[in-house]
């Protein structure tokens, strides 16, 4: 299962990790934006995607109508055989909606 997540901050999202995410032995979270981290079950893959990209939006004639940014959310993707406690987390189950490049 691919969960795809949305956090309010980075900080929610360190908050929330503890609730599944085992410490390795020297007591710390993994900390790349890709890595395999221990569960009581077995492993997951995350990737921490963070503040995903936007484009700019351009008229007919190649003039930016509206300039691209980023999205303000924290983005994550989990890649798990297990249920994991994110449910409230996850984006609506809508290809639309997924701004995430992890398929």
């Amino acid at each position: 299962m691919i969960y795809r997540l949305s956090f309010i901050s980075k900080k929610q999202w360190d908050s929330i990790k503890g609730d599944f995410i085992i410490k390795d032995e020297d007591g710390n979270y993994p900390s790349h934006s890709i890595y395999t981290a221990q569960i009581a079950e077995g492993s997951i893959t995350v990737r921490e995607v963070g503040h995903v990209p936007y484009p700019p939006e351009y008229d007919e004639e190649g003039n930016i109508i509206k300039e691209g940014g980023f999205y303000t959310d924290w983005a994550v993707d989990i890649v798990s055989d297990y249920e994991l406690p994110v449910n409230k987390y996850i984006i609506e189950n809508n290809p639309d909606t997924w701004y995430h490049n992890f398929n």
